[in-house]
């Protein structure tokens, strides 16, 4: 699930800290500073497509561990 950050800005792996651009940015060859926009063309040029595979989950914050399981509503 998007975490507070990527929910304020309407973009996938927002936060500062998540290497999930960086990653991306060494594999395909781009600046990881690009606008969301440049790197989510990038992505799809090279058919690459983001996915969140929870629908719904409850949680405090913005990490993975703190998901309460019984929330957990597949996509």
């Amino acid at each position: 699930m998007p975490g507070e950050e990527s929910l304020k800005d309407s973009e996938y792996y927002a936060y500062s800290s998540n290497a999930f651009w960086k990653i991306m940015a060494d594999l395909f060859g781009f600046d990881s500073s690009l606008k969301y926009e440049d790197k989510t063309n990038i992505l799809l040029k090279n058919k690459i497509a983001l996915w969140d595979v929870m629908y719904l989950c409850e949680r405090e914050g913005s990490l993975d561990s703190n998901i309460s399981d019984d929330t957990i509503v597949e996509n």
